[in-house]
């Protein structure tokens, strides 16, 4: 019995994980496919996007060089919390495949790993929520203290209404109070 459990939990838990990992790829393949910098889609009137020259300068993006350095940023913000997680998880497998590991150590992994995969998902779906809403790019970041969105502004800059419309999303996805959301502004400096 204990061995169709625990094998039920590590098939939950994997198939999270691959909900997760191919959001993401699925993700990260339609920024590939965006237009060359400097072609500008069509967007509606009420939505700017913001496109031109950036350059990112610790952690702002700067006036001057292509637009495909803020699109690096987002993308490396997305792979240092996926290089984070990953390292999370494997130490919690580690425990979970230790034979000197007590019982209860292995269930706090197994929960700590579905956690970690659930808010992959999570994460990603509200990030694909927020571009659906006309932002040029955005990362957000999931943990027991609350949640963390990096947005590239429209142009002018994020007003009041962005941070309603974002947290909204944030809110509508998770059990998150609002003062415990973050919305942070990839500035350009």
């Amino acid at each position: 019995m204990k061995i169709k459990k625990r094998t039920a939990i590590a098939a939950v838990v994997a198939l999270l994980v691959c909900t997760a990992v191919y959001l993401d790829w699925s993700y990260q393949k339609g920024l590939q496919a965006d237009k060359p910098v400097g072609e500008q889609q069509n967007i509606s009137d009420d939505e700017e996007r913001v496109m031109g020259q950036l350059d990112l300068v610790n952690g702002t993006v700067k006036d001057d060089e292509p637009a495909t350095s803020l699109s690096a940023y987002f993308a490396q913000l997305r792979l240092t919390r996926q290089k984070a997680r990953d390292e999370a998880i494997s130490m919690l497998e580690k425990t979970t495949n230790d034979e000197n590991a007590s019982k209860e150590a292995k269930e706090i992994a197994v929960a700590s790993i579905t956690t970690i995969a659930g808010n992959a998902v999570t994460e990603a779906r509200i990030e694909g929520l927020i571009l659906s809403k006309g932002y040029a790019d955005c990362a957000v970041f999931l943990n027991d203290e609350g949640v963390s969105v990096v947005v590239a502004p429209p142009e002018g800059g994020l007003k009041a209404e962005d941070a309603v419309r974002i947290k909204d999303i944030v809110v509508a996805e998770t059990n998150v109070s609002v003062n415990n959301i973050r919305i942070i502004e990839a500035r350009a400096g």
